[in-house]
């Protein structure tokens, strides 16, 4: 079996899934996450083994579906776990998380597949920050995000802050440390200069920048030693490390940019 036949680029999975349509006679709703869901809807254009699931409203483990997924593999050269959803495990990382789903067009009859919104894909590929791979970094990069993916993500955010601030953080600081570009003030535009970021931190942490910071900062984005980005991410790292530290009831106060 050839590597090219073995995957499935964007056009491939929306036949297979319709093949697999063809074989239901019952209702099958499917969420897809993963690369899969941003392959799917055209966010960037690689191929991938298998299409991922972050949910179904069946057992695909139990019949008729171990077959009828067996039968679309033999039929297509894929591998005979072409749909899996292994990525439920995500979840257990955000509890009582929602994404966002918007319904696949096609030629289904029985099958309605669904895919997690781009906003959802940066949360759940960086959910568990402990496993994220390279090729997760790498769509995410790859990924255009326009301005109504980035209000849902920040939506999204706040709402998981509430809940699971050290997840929230980690995951900001994870898309912001690939998106640079995306870090902005409350107005939408680049951080220009240290007051800025102090304000920032004030109003966001409670974080205090010294007047002798603000001016070391800037001092270092004019000598080309550093950017308010880069600024943003650590005031970011050090409210992520005193909630870490919080849970140990070791705070500390003290920031250093």
């Amino acid at each position: 079996m050839s590597e090219i036949c073995y995957r499935m680029n964007r056009e491939k999975m929306i036949k297979v899934l319709e093949a697999f349509d063809q074989e239901l006679h019952q209702p099958l709703k499917i969420a897809i996450t993963g690369a899969s869901a941003l392959i799917i809807n055209g966010a960037i254009t690689r191929s991938s083994r298998d299409i991922d699931l972050l949910g179904s409203s069946e057992d695909l483990k139990k019949d008729p579906y171990p077959g009828i997924i067996m039968k679309i593999a033999e039929k297509y050269e894929l591998n005979e776990e072409w749909i899996n959803e292994r990525a439920k495990i995500t979840l257990d990382y955000l509890p009582g998380y929602k994404p966002d789903l918007i319904l696949l067009k096609g030629n289904f009859k029985h099958l309605e597949p669904y895919m997690i919104s781009k906003a959802d894909s940066i949360i759940t590929k960086f959910a568990i920050y402990g496993n994220i791979r390279s090729w997760d970094l790498l769509d995410i990069e790859n990924t255009k995000f326009d301005d109504d993916d980035l209000k849902l993500f920040r939506k999204k955010l706040d709402e998981l802050y509430k809940t699971n601030k050290e997840a929230a953080l980690r995951i900001e600081i994870q898309f912001k440390s690939i998106k640079p570009d995306f870090i902005k003030t409350e107005d939408g535009f680049k951080f220009s200069r240290a007051s800025e970021v102090a304000q920032y931190a004030l109003k966001r942490y409670g974080v205090i920048l010294s007047i002798d910071q603000q001016n070391n900062l800037d001092s270092d984005v004019k000598n080309l030693n550093s950017t308010y980005e880069k600024a943003i991410i650590k005031v970011d790292l050090f409210a992520l490390n005193r909630i870490l530290k919080n849970k140990k009831k070791e705070v500390s106060n003290e920031l250093e940019l």
